[in-house]
């Protein structure tokens, strides 16, 4: 039984080191056309988050952030079918996309509130 707890808590921390952040996704020092546009571009991501803002551009649309905020730390969510609350924790999967100079996760981003 101490075995089994100990690979669970083992599994656990090498899931939580690799997955992705909003961070990840946000941050570069690249200007790039002067947008700063994100090194993930186009990639595929899941990210786990707080939700800290609803319906800004649309009833689809939402704004995430890592649990401990600060700069390159907050994104869009545009074009989900779950439209969570203010304060739910929610994993989000989708593509990151710039769309006039912003990133987001779009292209019908799939996403499950978790509490």
């Amino acid at each position: 039984m101490k075995k089994l707890a100990l690979l669970l808590i083992l599994v656990s921390m090498v899931a939580m080191l690799s997955a992705t952040t909003i961070y990840d996704i946000q941050y570069t020092t690249n200007e790039g056309d002067g947008t700063y546009p994100s090194p993930m571009v186009d990639q595929a991501v899941t990210v786990t988050a707080i939700v800290t803002g609803v319906g800004f551009t649309s009833a689809q649309s939402f704004f995430i952030s890592d649990p401990e905020g600060g700069a390159w730390h907050g994104i869009m969510v545009y074009g989900a079918d779950t439209q969570p609350e203010v304060g739910d924790e929610v994993e989000v999967s989708g593509t990151v996309k710039e769309y006039y100079g912003y990133t987001e996760i779009g292209e019908n981003p799939t996403v499950s509130i978790l509490s």
